[in-house]
């Protein structure tokens, strides 16, 4: 009856609740790329968003979805960040994704932590703060350019 009436309050609800599962931090075209993956094939994910209108699909179809700004305290701990065996952070603000880098690695010292960055200087940064593995967006472009062009690519 909540997700009826307040479907932003039912889903953070649903949120709350799953174990074993993924989150993913920001609707980006990543973000949105691995909720469908994930959608697609029945693996239990939250999404944290902080703009409700990305995600008012969602939100009727009753996903699990918490309507907040990633940095709020509130955000990680409704998204289940605890329980979560992988975590995908997907935003383009650097600061914040420093911030989330460690503040995901002191709720859950054992998921997988993904982040994508944008500045390869940072890189150590973040792997210092606990990500798994950062994603370079121009590294990774680069090497799949090279690749197409029958090109090696460097180490």
């Amino acid at each position: 009856m909540i997700e009826r009436y307040n479907p932003i309050e039912g889903c953070r609800m649903l949120a709350r609740e799953i174990k074993n599962h993924y989150v993913v931090i920001g609707y980006t075209h990543l973000g949105e790329r691995l909720v469908d993956y994930l959608r697609d094939n029945a693996l239990p994910y939250v999404l944290i968003e902080e703009d409700r209108e990305k995600v008012n699909d969602l939100l009727k179809e009753g996903d699990p979805i918490v309507v907040a700004n990633p940095l709020k305290k509130d955000a990680l701990s409704d998204a289940n960040v605890s329980q979560a065996k992988g975590v995908i952070v997907t935003i383009d603000d650097v600061e914040a994704s420093i911030i989330l880098t460690k503040r995901i690695r002191d709720l859950n010292k054992g998921c997988l932590l993904i982040v994508r960055n944008f500045h390869d200087e940072l890189t150590e940064v973040l792997e210092s703060l606990g990500a798994s593995e950062v994603i370079s967006s121009s590294k990774t472009a680069i090497g799949q350019i090279l690749a197409k062009l029958n090109l090696k690519s460097p180490t």
